[in-house]
C-alpha cells in the first residue's frame, strides 16, 4: 500500500508470486528477490522497513492508496491492475445506501448527542477503530462486514429515535 511505480497501482495487496507474474509489477521484483530466502519474521520486518521508507519518501502516494483502500473496504473498488467485474455492484449498491444514511445522520446525531445511549456510542467507536485499522492494511470488503451491523444499529437509532420523519397526506396544511 505504500508504493506505486505506475498510475495503475492503487495499493492493492499482491503476493510474491503475483509480483513475478504481472509485468506491471516488475519494479518490485528486486525487493522481493532480496527477501526471498528470509524467515517469515525477517520478511515481515523487511516489509515494515520498506513501507516506512516508501511513506517517508512520498506520503502523497500513501494517502492516495489509503483512499483506494477505503473504497475497497466499503465498495470492493478500485483494484490495481485488475479489470473490474459486474459483481462490484453487489457490494456497491447496498453499501452506498448504508454509508449515505450514516453521513446524513451525523448532523442530527451531533445536535442530539445527549440522547444517544453510551452503549451505541461505544459500539460506533469500536466500529470506527475497526474500520480505521482495516483501512491501513490490505483492504478487502470482508473486513468491512463486522462494521455493517454497527452501522445498521446506528442508522436505525438515529432515524427512528432522533429524527422524526412523517409523511403528510394533505399538502394544504403545510
Amino acid at each position: 500500500m505504500s508504493t506505486s511505480y505506475s498510475a495503475d497501482e492503487l495499493g492493492s495487496w499482491f503476493s510474491a508470486d503475483d509480483v513475478n507474474v504481472f509485468p506491471q509489477l516488475a519494479p518490485h521484483r528486486e525487493f522481493f528477490a532480496q527477501i526471498n530466502g528470509l524467515s517469515e519474521l525477517a520478511r515481515d520486518d523487511a516489509y515494515k522497513r520498506k513501507a516506512i521508507e516508501n511513506i517517508s519518501h512520498d506520503p502523497k502516494i500513501f494517502v492516495v492508496n489509503w483512499a483506494a483502500n477505503i473504497g475497497r473496504l466499503v465498495f470492493q473498488y478500485p483494484f490495481s491492475l485488475i479489470n473490474q467485474k459486474l459483481s462490484t455492484y453487489f457490494y456497491l449498491l447496498p453499501n452506498m445506501f448504508l454509508v449515505v444514511a450514516f453521513i446524513f445522520g451525523l448532523y442530527p446525531a451531533f445536535i442530539r448527542r445527549r440522547a444517544i445511549p453510551f452503549e451505541i456510542t461505544a459500539l460506533l467507536l469500536f466500529g470506527a477503530i475497526t474500520f480505521g485499522g482495516a483501512s491501513l492494511l490490505s483492504a478487502f470488503n470482508r473486513q468491512f462486514h463486522p462494521v455493517v451491523p454497527v452501522l445498521i444499529l446506528w442508522n436505525a437509532f438515529i432515524y427512528f429515535r432522533i429524527l422524526k420523519i412523517e409523511l403528510r397526506s394533505n399538502l394544504e396544511t403545510i
